[in-house]
C-alpha cells in the first residue's frame, strides 16, 4: 500500500563558508544578546501557510509565565511569515537583549484572526497554482487573548538557554508543518470543509550560530558606518539589524538604479548605498554573533528590489529544456532557464561545486534554492543557484550497506533516487531526533535496511533524507539522515472495528490499487502508552458554523475509540503488518 505521507525536512546542522576576523558584537552589563529564529517544514499539501507572529517570550527558569521577557513584538506587523518556505532556513525575528539567567520555557501567540492567515494548497497535477482556501473556511484553534491572537502550547526547550552577560546565544522555534495535526479538514453535514490549524511548534537545537543558514531578509537602511564597515536594516517585520561587509571574502553588492547591473565585490558598504536606501540581503551569522552580508540588492525604490530572484522549493526540473521551476514567498511558481554559464553552490559556499546545463540533473524536486537572475531574459536566466537544502524522500525501495533508494512518483512519471551513507549518516523515527541511531552504533547500516526494507501486505515504509554533496561519482549526493515518517494510510477515513484495549485497536478502510479498485482492509494499529513516546489522539466535533478541537489523555482513549469511531489514522508501518500510530485524529 502506497501510504500518504507528509513530506518534512529532516534538522541537522548545515555547514557554512566563513573565516576571518568579525566585527565584535556586545552587550552591557549582566545582559546577553538573544537572537530569535523560525524555521519550518515543507509540506507536499501547502505552497503557502501564512501566518502573523504576535510575541515571543523567554520564561526564566522556576518562575510563571507570568515573569516572561518579551524577546520579539510582532503586534504592529503586517507581514505574514510563509511557513512552507523555511524548512532546514531560519528567519531572524529579532536580536533581543535580555537579563543574563536561565531560561526553559517559550510562549509565542500568532493572530487568530482568519483573515489573517493565508492557505494556499500546492500546484495540481498540471502545475498550476490554486485558489486559497476562503477565509470563512479557516479555523484558528486555541485560546485567545482581547486581540484575538492564539497562544501556542508552551514549547519547553530541549536544553536550557543559557544567557551570558556579553555573549551571544540563539532559541530556534520549529513550526512543525509537517505534524498531521498542523492543519486539519473536516467537512461539516452542510457540505462545507473547515480547515482547522493547531500550531505544532517545537524547539530545534542548533549548535553553533554560523552553522545556522537565515533567508533573505528585506527592509530600508536607516544608516551606514562612517568607515563603511556595516549598516543598519529595519526589516519589513520590524527588526532592527546591524550588518557587517564581508571584510575577508567581500560582500556582493548590485546597485539596481544603473542602468546596466554589474555585481560589485567590495569589502566595505559602496559609497552609493545610503541610508533611506531598500535593500534585500542574504547575510550570515559569524561565532560571535555578528552578521556578515553575503550578497546585497539596493535601490532608492523599493519596487526595484528583485522578484526575479526567487528563494524557494524546487517543484520540477526539466533537463530537457534547461529549466527549473521554483516557488517564490507567496507560493506561486517561477520558471528558471539554466545555460553554459549558470555556477551552482551548495549552502552559501564562495566556490561553485557545478556549472552549465548538464548540472541541473543534480537538482531535484523539494530541493531549496536561492536563485540570482537575469530580469531581462524570458524566462528569467540563472546566474548562478545557490542549493541551500538538498534533500530527497518517498518510499523506501531498497537498501543495502552501500547506499539506499527511494521510490515516488512526480507528475506522473516513477522517480528512483539513489543515495550513499555519508560517515555522519544517522536514522530515527520522525518527532524522536533523540533516539538517533548514529552509523557507529549501527555496524554496516543492517538495523537501517532491515527497518527501511521491512514490508507486510500493503505497508511500505516511507522517509526522507538531507543531503550533502559528495562531489562526484555515481551518486554525487550523501545522505546526513533518514527519518521514518508518518503516513495517512489512506485517502479515506477510517472506522475502528476492534476497540482500543491494552495499546491496540483494528481499523476498517478501503485500499486504493493503482488500477483504482478498492480492497478492504483491516489495519492493526498500536497505539504506545509509554510516556513521552504516546500518540497524539485528538477529537474533532463539528457544530453548525464550526469545529472544537480536544486532545484527549491517555485515561480516555478507549472511551472514545470504540466500535463504529470514525478515524484517521497516521503512523510508521511495521514489518509485521501493523502501524505504529502517530496521530490519531477522531471526527464526530
Amino acid at each position: 500500500m502506497k501510504l500518504r505521507y507528509l513530506f518534512i525536512a529532516a534538522p541537522v546542522a548545515l555547514a557554512l563558508a566563513c573565516g576571518g576576523s568579525s566585527p565584535q558584537s556586545s552587550t552591557s552589563g549582566s545582559e546577553g544578546a538573544v537572537n530569535v529564529l523560525i524555521t519550518d517544514a515543507p509540506s507536499e499539501a501547502w505552497a503557502d501557510i501564512g501566518v502573523i507572529i504576535r510575541s515571543v517570550a523567554l520564561v526564566p527558569v522556576g518562575q510563571s509565565v507570568s515573569a516572561a521577557v518579551q524577546v520579539y513584538d510582532g503586534s504592529k506587523d503586517t507581514q505574514q511569515f510563509n511557513l512552507a518556505q523555511m524548512d532546514n532556513l531560519a528567519e531572524l525575528l529579532n536580536t533581543a537583549t535580555v537579563k543574563a539567567g536561565t531560561y526553559d520555557r517559550v510562549i509565542i501567540k500568532v493572530d487568530g484572526n482568519p483573515a489573517n492567515v493565508t492557505l494556499a494548497p500546492s500546484l495540481d497535477a498540471n502545475g498550476n497554482p490554486q485558489n486559497p482556501i476562503p477565509t470563512s473556511q479557516i479555523v484558528v484553534n486555541g485560546t485567545r487573548d482581547a486581540n484575538g491572537w492564539v497562544t501556542v502550547p508552551t514549547i519547553t526547550l530541549r536544553a536550557n538557554l543559557q544567557v551570558v552577560s556579553g555573549q551571544p546565544t540563539a532559541v530556534q522555534l520549529d513550526f512543525d508543518l509537517a505534524s498531521p495535526l498542523f492543519v486539519v479538514t473536516h467537512d461539516l453535514p452542510n457540505g462545507t470543509t473547515f480547515y482547522v490549524l493547531n500550531f505544532v511548534v517545537r524547539h530545534k537545537p542548533h549548535g553553533t550560530l554560523d552553522r545556522l543558514i537565515l533567508r533573505q531578509h528585506e527592509g530600508q537602511v536607516t544608516g551606514v558606518a562612517s568607515d563603511g564597515s556595516s549598516m543598519t536594516v529595519h526589516t519589513l517585520h520590524g527588526a532592527d539589524l546591524t550588518l557587517f561587509a564581508d571584510n575577508v571574502n567581500d560582500t556582493l553588492f548590485y546597485n539596481l538604479d544603473q542602468s546596466t547591473v554589474t555585481v560589485n565585490p567590495s569589502k566595505t558598504i559602496p559609497s552609493d548605498l545610503v541610508k533611506n536606501d531598500w535593500v534585500k540581503v542574504t547575510a550570515r551569522f559569524q561565532d560571535d554573533g555578528s552578521l556578515w552580508l553575503v550578497r546585497v540588492w539596493y535601490s532608492a525604490d523599493e519596487s526595484k528590489l528583485p522578484t526575479y530572484t526567487p528563494e524557494g522549493h524546487v517543484v520540477r526540473v526539466n533537463t530537457a529544456n534547461g529549466t527549473l521551476t521554483v516557488l517564490n514567498d507567496q507560493g506561486r511558481p517561477v520558471v528558471i532557464g539554466v545555460d553554459a554559464s549558470t555556477e551552482y553552490f551548495f549552502q552559501g559556499g564562495t566556490q561553485p561545486i557545478g556549472q552549465g546545463t548538464s548540472f541541473l540533473a543534480n537538482l531535484a524536486r523539494n530541493f531549496k534554492v536561492a536563485v540570482t537572475s537575469d530580469p531581462l531574459s524570458n524566462p528569467h536566466l540563472a546566474k548562478e543557484i545557490d542549493i541551500q537544502h538538498a534533500v530527497y524522500g518517498g518510499d523506501f525501495l531498497s537498501a543495502n550497506a552501500t547506499q539506499f533508494a527511494y521510490d515516488q512518483v512526480l507528475w506522473g512519471a516513477q522517480v528512483i533516487e539513489t543515495v550513499s551513507y555519508d560517515p555522519s549518516f544517522s536514522w530515527w523515527n520522525f518527532a524522536y531526533p533523540g533516539d538517533a541511531v548514529s552509523s557507529a552504533n549501527d555496524p554496516g547500516h543492517s538495523e537501517f535496511i532491515a527497518k527501511a526494507t521491512a514490508s507486510s501486505t500493503d505497508l511500505v515504509a516511507h522517509g526522507e533524507s538531507t543531503l550533502t554533496w559528495s562531489s562526484g561519482g555515481a551518486n554525487p549526493w550523501s545522505a546526513v539522515n533518514a527519518i521514518f515518517l508518518p503516513a495517512e494510510i489512506s485517502i479515506l477515513a477510517q472506522k475502528v472495528s476492534t476497540a482500543y484495549a491494552n495499546g491496540t485497536m483494528t481499523v476498517h478502510y478501503n485500499y486504493f490499487r493503482p488500477d483504482g479498485t478498492q480492497v478492504p482492509t483491516d489495519l492493526v494499529v498500536n497505539l504506545d502508552t509509554t510516556t513521552g513516546s504516546q500518540p497524539i489522539v485528538a477529537e474533532y466535533t463539528r457544530f453548525t458554523n464550526g469545529v472544537t478541537v480536544t486532545f484527549l489523555p491517555l485515561s480516555e482513549w478507549g472511551a472514545k475509540l470504540t466500535v463504529g469511531t470514525v478515524v484517521r489514522v497516521y503512523g510508521t508501518p511495521k514489518g509485521d503488518g501493523t502501524l505504529d500510530a502517530y496521530v490519531v485524529n477522531i471526527f464526530d
